[in-house]
C-alpha cells in the first residue's frame, strides 16, 4: 500500500484501473496553502492544523532533480492540504483514460456517470475533512458531510 502513495505507484495504478462508464465519481479537492509572492512554491496558511505544517512546507516546495513520472512539472504539485497535493486530488491525471466532468458547487444536482466531478474546498486542510478537525471546524465538517450524503442520496 505504501508504494501506491508514491507518484510512481499512483501512475501505475491509474494506468491499470479504469474509470467505469456507469459509476459516479466525486473528488473533493482541499487546499490550505498560499503561493509565496517571490516564487512558485506554496506555504501553509496561518490556520492550518499544526500537525500538517511540516508536510505542507515540504510538498509546497519540493523540486525533483529529474522527472519522477512522465509529464511531471513541480509547480503543478505545490498547492496542498498538508497531506495530499491538490493537483492529485481532482482526478487520476497521471496515467490512463479518466474523463473529467465538471467542477461543481454544493447546490448542484446534475451529475454525469463515467466522468470525474470535483469540488474545491479552499481553506481546508486534510484533517478538517477526513479526520479530526480543529475545534472551530467541527460545524463546517458536519455541514460538509450532510451535504455529501444528501448529494449521494439524490443520485
Amino acid at each position: 500500500a505504501a508504494y501506491t502513495l508514491t507518484l510512481q505507484g499512483a501512475y501505475d495504478d491509474n494506468g491499470i484501473w479504469p474509470t467505469f462508464p456507469d459509476t459516479y465519481y466525486f473528488s473533493i479537492v482541499t487546499e490550505q496553502t498560499t503561493k509565496w509572492w517571490w516564487s512558485e512554491t506554496q506555504r501553509p496558511d496561518w490556520n492550518m492544523n499544526p500537525v500538517m505544517i511540516p508536510t505542507a512546507f515540504y510538498m509546497g516546495s519540493k523540486y525533483f532533480s529529474r522527472e519522477p513520472i512522465p509529464g511531471y512539472r513541480d509547480k503543478d504539485w505545490f498547492e496542498n492540504d498538508g497531506a495530499v497535493n491538490s493537483y492529485s486530488q481532482m482526478y487520476p491525471r497521471t496515467n490512463g483514460n479518466h474523463p473529467v466532468g465538471k467542477q461543481f458547487k454544493d447546490g448542484d444536482t446534475s451529475f454525469s456517470k463515467g466522468v470525474w466531478n470535483w469540488q474545491k474546498k479552499s481553506g481546508w486542510d486534510h484533517m478538517d475533512i477526513v479526520m479530526l478537525p480543529q475545534w472551530n471546524q467541527l460545524g463546517k465538517q458536519k455541514d460538509f458531510y450532510v451535504t455529501l450524503f444528501n448529494r449521494l442520496a439524490a443520485l
